[in-house]
């Protein structure tokens, strides 16, 4: 097994670079949870007899120092010494980006005036053209006074003129249209200079340019002097930055060989500004009544190193590198004082306190080396306790970028039967189609994560639903889309004062209602309708159903609840052609004297 030193505190340095061998490495595996992933890399070095001091370049500026661990191969005779992170600010690099877009700038700057003299020149050959069109003119006049006129010399005069004019304006056009597209972007790299040195730099920079640009004495004498001044020391800042600056850091070995040689070493780290969650595409079909689910891993990373052919795992742990006994934390009780609030209040301080109160989920990871590249077609799904690894196949790339990629995990298939029961749902106080609805049991090996879900039907893209945790075993409802040859109505039939009965100050309202349910399709389906029927908020307001014709399949079932709710469930097994009529009637009563809201 390999031995890995893992990085003191006290080890960490800062500016401080050894001027020995350096050696590039390459990213040969990632872990990403849910927050933060483990980069493993790999370096080939070439080592001395003796102590050897390696610095390990090209580190991303992210990543947890105390995180660090290294390992040399299995045989190798000698070990690891010391380990330490270096972190350097990169002052040359940043200098660097300042003069390349000032440059830049400069560029921009002749070109616009490039096209500042070319428009010039256009105005010069506009004027020329107007001042022969005016003497011919002219001329024109007093030569039809005196001779014969040169009608052809004028033609002549005339189509050059036009002709001229058009081109000038075409040229114009063209040159006003180059100006803008330059504008922009000047504007681009005028405020990319801003983001790096800041705005004062930027202003004086500006003010100073110009000033050159027309003259100098058009300037007063102070104004230029403050300005060169501050302009100047704003530069000898950003020769020596305190923040803003790309920084670089890199991890520096000392490793004693027993011998000249040859290894490969690895080293891993932690990093943050990773995620990962799963999304689903859930495509039915009508016809056959299969769902299709494909799951991905929906990868972000922007840690500003690109994960170029690595074995990618995704896990639903939470790493632990924390080598430091855990401090103690007294358990203390005490008496809670009551305070008056509203129960919107309560609710926001509840919802807090829940959120914030959340335990974390927390796996020892015993870090023991480079994941062994394990060639297998498909996805690799291990559970480790309470957390479920994935093992993507083949080799992965996911550049650092603001985008989340999408990886494929795992491609399922059901069919009616235990994994599946496709069903449609009407809910008749909103439409008159049925809902398609799938009840999908995960009948696979992995857990679905909460996750973003995109409906298709028949190919056509129906929308997106939010998917919730489900068990291996457990099941959910997806909406899958409407289905027209299914439909229902609801018709209130009679509406009346029923005076039969009724003494005193009582009054009672009669609704009458018709659902006719029809299945037009050529299959025999399972149909769940959905009803709703009055609710009364007040005891003083009495409601019954009376002369049903079918009695609720909620009824004395677990959707009593939802019954007594005011919806009433109906499930039906229509064959092709069939329909269905339910009748019944609900009775309101209440005192003459109370004015009651919701009557229809």
């Amino acid at each position: 097994m390999k031995k890995y030193l893992i990085l003191p505190a006290f080890l960490i340095a800062l500016n401080i670079f050894a001027a020995d061998d350096e050696a590039s490495s390459r990213i040969i595996s990632v872990k990403s949870y849910q927050n933060q992933s483990l980069i493993v890399r790999e370096a080939e070095i070439e080592l001395k007899k003796g102590e050897n001091t390696v610095v390990l370049t090209s580190l991303p500026k992210g990543l947890f120092d105390w995180s660090v661990k290294s390992s040399l191969p299995k045989n190798f005779e000698g070990k690891i010494v010391t380990v330490s992170v270096e972190q350097k600010m990169l002052v040359e690099r940043f200098q660097k980006k300042v003069q390349d877009i000032e440059e830049k700038l400069k560029e921009l700057a002749r070109q616009d005036q490039q096209y500042i003299d070319d428009l010039a020149s256009l105005k010069t050959q506009e004027d020329f053209v107007g001042s022969v069109l005016n003497f011919t003119n002219v001329n024109a006049s007093k030569e039809l006074q005196t001779r014969i006129p040169q009608v052809k010399v004028w033609d002549d005069t005339l189509t050059y003129c036009v002709s001229k004019k058009k081109e000038i304006a075409a040229r114009r056009r063209q040159i006003e249209s180059a100006r803008e597209e330059l504008g922009k972007e000047i504007q681009k790299w005028e405020f990319e200079l801003i983001q790096i040195a800041g705005d004062s730099y930027y202003s004086n920079y500006q003010l100073l340019n110009n000033a050159r640009n027309k003259n100098v004495q058009n300037m007063m004498v102070q104004q230029y002097a403050d300005s060169n001044v501050y302009y100047s020391r704003t530069k000898s800042i950003l020769k020596n930055p305190t923040q803003g600056t790309d920084i670089e850091k890199r991890i520096v070995l000392t490793v004693f060989s027993a011998r000249a040689s040859k290894a490969k070493i690895e080293f891993s780290y932690m990093i943050p500004n990773t995620s990962w969650s799963m999304i689903y595409d859930i495509r039915g079909s009508r016809d056959n009544g299969k769902v299709d689910l494909t799951v991905y891993g929906n990868v972000y990373q922007k840690t500003g190193e690109d994960w170029k052919d690595v074995k990618l795992f995704l896990s639903t742990g939470a790493p632990s590198n924390n080598i430091v006994s855990p401090y103690f934390n007294p358990w203390y009780l005490d008496v809670i004082e009551e305070r008056n609030y509203d129960r919107d209040d309560e609710y926001a301080s509840a919802k807090s306190v829940k959120k914030a109160e959340r335990p974390l989920a927390f796996a020892k990871q015993d870090y023991a080396g480079s994941a062994e590249e394990v060639k297998v077609p498909e996805t690799a799904i291990r559970e480790t306790g309470a957390f479920m690894e994935i093992e993507l196949p083949l080799m992965q790339s996911i550049l650092s970028s603001d985008k989340h990629q999408k990886k494929l995990i795992k491609d399922y298939s059901f069919s009616a039967g235990k994994s599946l029961g496709l069903n449609f749902e009407l809910y008749l106080w909103q439409s008159r189609e049925a809902f398609i609805t799938a009840e999908i049991t995960n009948s696979t090996e992995i857990p679905w994560l909460p996750g973003e879900a995109q409906i298709f039907l028949e190919n056509e893209y129906m929308g997106k639903m939010n998917l919730p945790y489900i068990p291996s075993g457990k099941k959910e409802t997806v909406v899958l889309g409407a289905e027209p040859r299914i439909a229902a109505e609801k018709t209130l039939v009679k509406k009346f004062e029923d005076t039969k009965g009724v003494f005193g100050g009582k009054r009672r309202i009669v609704y009458s209602y018709k659902i006719t349910v029809e299945n037009n399709m050529k299959t025999q389906n399972k149909i769940i309708l959905r009803d709703r029927i009055p609710v009364s908020l007040n005891q003083k307001i009495s409601i019954e159903i009376k002369n049903a014709s079918l009695e609720p399949s909620a009824k004395g079932t677990v959707d009593e609840t939802v019954y007594s709710q005011g919806q009433r469930k109906y499930i039906l097994d229509l064959k092709p052609g069939e329909k269905k009529i339910i009748t019944y009637e609900a009775v309101v009563s209440f005192d003459k004297e109370l004015n009651v809201s919701g009557l229809e």
